[in-house]
């Protein structure tokens, strides 16, 4: 099936407001960006044991921020230009995160869900080179390395695995540790290199302000280093359960997990992944009517499981999934955004 017939059987379901800009997500960012505020001056108060403490709350309302700063990207809060991008700006570079290139990235990665154009897909049996197969080994949680935790830390390279990729490749070349990306136009990457700086002078004035010792790992490196957990704890649930395809069927490429009824609260109803890609711009306070609605018309093909089994299953996955057919790479068109070892041939998982 396709997306299209997804949407035709669901969206008649759905209430017309589940599609509108939810504005009061603003009140959300501003709470989550004071918390981060506060803890920045209260280490200008206390005394060094107090400072881990401190670092627990940065780090759990650092976490939701990237998922808000996920749903802006998608226009789902505002679409108001003169809003959403210096809100944008603002956020992705507390996340170290030039904001341009999360949109691109993003939004090929929804264009190309899960086939060989995605740049957040596994790599395939057929990309292994040396080189490769360690950035495969390493980025992915697999059989082989699952007792060495690195992909933990994919949120954090990110910003590094992908900005490589746009600003010192030319073209469509790639680096052996990326899969695909966006074509990047010169103006793309002059923003990108605009926002890295907006980024290393955010991080100076915060390391300015506290110093650039234990009170800067505690209140902006270790909440990153958390919320790059935090992300990888869903992101790999979200495709790595499915085989390298052709990109067409939501149903055939995505995963929806269960975590707790907080997990939801504070991550903006991530973890209903099918129903995001189905719906990009909807409201996620309405993913769980969705997913009833999945359940409902489509039980056979509507893949949705534990957080905990679904890692199960992807610490049983190969390096690398088995190649298939897709299509070539192209610029996203119905993208939201304003985005010694031996390799295993089959894919990571069937659904």
């Amino acid at each position: 099936m396709s997306d299209a017939e997804y949407i035709r059987v669901v969206r008649s379901n759905l209430p017309a407001e589940a599609f509108s800009p939810n504005p009061r997500a603003y009140f959300l960012i501003m709470f989550h960006v004071g918390v981060v505020v506060a803890g920045w001056f209260a280490t200008l108060l206390t005394s060094r044991p107090w400072w881990l403490l401190i670092a627990i709350p940065v780090a759990v309302s650092m976490s939701a921020l990237t998922f808000l700063a996920h749903d802006l990207s998608h226009r789902t809060i505002t679409t108001n230009r003169y809003l959403l991008y210096p809100t944008e700006l603002v956020v992705w570079s507390l996340l170290y995160l030039p904001p341009t290139l999360w949109r691109k990235v993003h939004g090929i990665h929804h264009a190309h869900t899960n086939d060989s154009g995605d740049p957040d897909r596994r790599f395939l049996a057929s990309e292994m080179g040396q080189r490769s197969i360690i950035a495969a080994a390493l980025l992915f949680p697999n059989k082989t390395m699952r007792y060495l935790p690195i992909y933990l830390l994919y949120w954090l390279l990110f910003p590094f695995r992908h900005g490589i990729s746009a600003l010192f490749y030319r073209s469509q070349s790639l680096p052996p540790f990326a899969t695909a990306k966006p074509r990047y136009s010169t103006q793309d990457k002059l923003w990108i290199v605009f926002e890295i700086f907006v980024i290393v002078a955010v991080q100076l004035a915060i390391g300015k302000l506290v110093g650039f010792g234990r009170a800067f790992f505690c209140v902006s490196l270790f909440p990153v280093l958390c919320a790059s957990v935090v992300v990888s704890w869903y992101f790999f649930t979200n495709h790595g359960l499915k085989p390298i395809g052709e990109g067409k069927d939501v149903l055939a490429t995505t995963t929806t997990v269960t975590v707790p009824k907080l997990c939801d609260k504070l991550h903006s109803n991530f973890s209903y992944h099918v129903e995001h890609h189905l719906f990009p711009t909807m409201n996620p306070k309405y993913y769980p009517m969705v997913s009833k609605l999945f359940r409902k018309y489509f039980p056979d093909r509507y893949h949705c499981v534990p957080i905990g089994k679904a890692w199960t299953v992807l610490f049983r996955s190969s390096i690398a999934c088995a190649d298939r057919a897709a299509p070539s790479i192209s610029e996203p068109d119905r993208t939201t955004m304003s985005p010694g070892v031996t390799v295993s041939t089959q894919p990571a998982l069937s659904n």
